[in-house]
């Protein structure tokens, strides 16, 4: 007799398994149960527990159970294959095509006709601004659609800046970045790839002093500038901040010093710099390159009240020009050759009218009136005057040129100048005063962490950096200051800052101050003039760092802000920034006039 199905006939064979499992796991597990030898009361008589069945009772009733389900099993198995089997047949011979749902109609259309949207407008994208997809980003804003890439047009006249509005409170904390997107351009230099085959353009002591620095390349403003010196005309060397432009002019300056001594007719030159701070650093370079040599070299510095610097101490004159005038009033400048003018920018404005003028009166200028109608005169007795600048915008070509014959100025200038440093990686952030010092701090902290580098941090004027130099004191971040209103405020050539890792100063550190180990500048003030933020920005990025530096900016007000506008402009049309003021005496004076006649 057959026995009767455990499971009804359409239970499926995986169920039957499942099911099948769950019971050979019970079984077997149960046949290893140790007997109960307790019950709720306590412990069991000796009687009781003889009666309780055997281990060898409990696995016979257990082998027997387990034979008769997979009889069972067995049995459902093959009669819900022949099941299958005949299902199958059956829609076969009917010819019934069963449909086969993969996902649904309206999710797919809508999503096809999303995809094409989306193709159409990056279609349209491209074809009007120009990138594609893989181009590089160049500016990385916060707000994504602001974004700048590699290769963008804007054929409409209004470009969209992501820093038009900043002006308005509501976008604080909206920033963006120019990236890092190039070498320095400075050794952008084909010509001459090596301080070794400079040696028909310099003296050879001069070339192993170079050498002895470490600099085995000459930049291009230098390559340019050693030529230049050959010949007899004046000279404008203009090139961006850090390209070498001390040295531009120093070595071939030096190289003639030495080949005119040897041929007996040793000649004077005098080096106007804008401020002590830049004195400092143009005397280090000089004292480096005149290693080995008789040159005597002074800084308007060393003199003292009762012994007075006179033309019979030095060959080479360092000094502001305050003082350098002072030197010159009571000396024979016969002998004077060269007068090197370095910030020509800011020396030739109007604050400096005045002694300028007093200077330039007691020389006898190459090509001058006053130098060609004396007919005892000639070339090579005379003063040849070489500016320098990291700026040189067309005003400033007119002011050079209201001191020498324009027809005798021969201009080497850098492509890049006035352009965005584009090996520098900078960033402008939108804050409100209050968090400007959360943000500083947060930023420092990221410096600190990194071994040797160093910090500069630009403020408007002294009181600001005594506040915020004693604000990170407080908060446990050691620094100096250079231009503090304290008597204690660090010098300019003071060991401790090279050694100290944050340095918190104003302007005055913006030109001339050369730093090997810097990497970030920080503006917590935002300058108040293009040409300020240009400097300020040139004290990384310099020949010689090894760093990948960047510049972080806060800007709060709506003059910082136009500022920032021009610099994004430049940036997106990849062109030299605009507004680079020269005359800034001037400037303030007329402003200052402006806002009291509308009083």
């Amino acid at each position: 007799m057959m026995k009767k199905a455990l499971f009804p006939s359409h239970t499926s064979k995986t169920c039957l398994q499942c099911l099948a499992r769950s019971l050979r796991l019970q079984y077997r597990y149960g046949s290893n149960v140790s007997p109960q030898f307790s019950d709720t009361f306590g412990t069991l008589g000796s009687m009781a527990i003889d009666m309780l069945p055997t281990n060898n009772e409990r696995q016979g009733r257990n082998a027997a159970r387990r034979r008769d389900l997979d009889w069972h099993l067995n049995k459902e198995g093959e009669q819900v294959e022949m099941l299958g089997k005949s299902l199958l047949r059956f829609e076969l011979q009917q010819n019934i095509e069963k449909p086969v749902i993969s996902e649904p109609v309206k999710w797919l259309k809508r999503k096809r006709e999303k995809l094409k949207k989306e193709a159409l407008a990056r279609q349209h994208y491209e074809e009007t601004y120009g990138p594609t997809l893989n181009a590089k980003l160049l500016i990385e804003c916060a707000r994504k659609e602001f974004n700048h890439y590699e290769g963008m047009r804007y054929p409409d006249a209004n470009v969209p800046l992501v820093s038009e509005y900043w002006a308005k409170g509501k976008y604080k904390n909206d920033w963006f970045v120019l990236r890092r997107t190039a070498k320095n351009p400075s050794f952008a230099n084909d010509t001459i790839t090596s301080w070794a085959k400079c040696a028909h353009l310099l003296h050879p002591i001069v070339v192993d002093n170079i050498l002895s620095l470490g600099f085995k390349q000459p930049t291009l403003i230098q390559a340019r500038s050693l030529n230049a010196f050959k010949g007899a005309e004046h000279l404008f060397i203009a090139a961006e901040t850090g390209s070498g432009k001390t040295l531009a002019y120093a070595a071939p300056l030096i190289s003639e010093m030495l080949e005119a001594a040897s041929r007996g007719r040793p000649f004077k030159v005098v080096v106007l710099v804008l401020s002590s701070e830049l004195r400092i650093q143009t005397r280090r370079m000089f004292d480096d390159l005149l290693k080995g040599t008789n040159i005597r070299i002074v800084s308007d510095n060393e003199r003292s009240l009762g012994n007075p610097i006179t033309i019979q101490d030095w060959d080479i004159l360092i000094g502001t020009a305050g003082m350098v005038r002072d030197c010159l009033r009571a000396s024979d400048t016969s002998d004077l050759r060269y007068l090197i003018v370095d910030e020509a920018d800011m020396l030739l404005d109007d604050s400096f009218v005045d002694v300028m003028s007093d200077i330039l009166a007691r020389l006898n200028i190459r090509y001058s009136e006053s130098h060609l109608s004396d007919t005892g005169a000639s070339i090579g007795d005379d003063v040849r005057v070489v500016f320098a600048s990291a700026t040189c915008p067309p005003e400033l070509h007119e002011l050079a040129e209201g001191i020498v014959d324009g027809s005798h100025l021969h201009y080497v200038q850098a492509k890049n100048i006035h352009t965005l440093m584009r090996h520098v990686q900078q960033k402008f952030i939108r804050t409100r005063e209050r968090d400007k010092l959360s943000i500083l701090e947060e930023l420092l902290r990221v410096q600190l962490s990194k071994p040797e580098v160093q910090t500069l941090v630009f403020c408007k004027d002294g009181r600001t950096v005594q506040f915020v130099s004693e604000s990170l004191v407080s908060r446990g971040i050691e620094n100096v200051k250079i231009g503090g209103i304290s008597k204690n405020a660090t010098r300019f050539d003071d060991s401790s800052i090279i050694h100290s890792r944050i340095i918190v100063a104003t302007d005055r550190a913006a030109r001339g101050l050369d730093l090997p180990l810097l990497s970030h500048v920080i503006n917590y003030d935002f300058p108040r003039h293009m040409v300020d933020y240009i400097h300020r920005a040139g004290r990384v990025g310099r020949v010689g760092s090894r760093f990948k530096c960047r510049i972080t900016s806060f800007v709060r007000c709506p003059w910082e802000v136009e500022l920032v506008n021009a610099i994004e402009e430049a940036a997106r049309f990849n062109t030299p920034i605009q507004g680079v003021e020269i005359n800034v005496a001037g400037m303030l004076k007329e402003r200052k006039t402006s806002e009291l006649s509308n009083a």
